[in-house]
């Protein structure tokens, strides 16, 4: 599964596009398709995965993955259209505690 996702600067608070792709239990993010280097990695296995209730604020359909761990900072996502949101509902709830 890959695509492209929203998510919010940590620094700028901007919303920006990056390009991620799962592969195994890791969610890979590049600033674009055509980098061969990840600008960051999610590690999902025992993770969890829950649909954020922001629409009607966002206009975008997302999600947050979240670890027990307090270490871990929750990584909100957001898909353009809710065909995309149910497609990656359904990858990665598979990893999911």
């Amino acid at each position: 599964m890959s695509g492209i996702l929203w998510k919010k600067g940590k620094k700028s608070k901007a919303w920006k596009s990056r390009y991620f792709e799962l592969r195994g239990h890791f969610l890979f993010y590049y600033t674009k398709k055509e980098v061969e280097t990840p600008n960051g990695v999610f590690f999902l296995d025992g993770c969890y995965i829950d649909e954020t209730n922001d629409y009607y604020q966002t206009k975008k359909y997302g999600f947050v993955i979240t670890h027990k761990s307090p270490s871990y900072e929750p990584h909100y996502l957001y898909c353009s259209n809710k065909q995309e949101f149910d497609e990656w509902m359904s990858h990665l709830k598979l990893f999911q505690r």
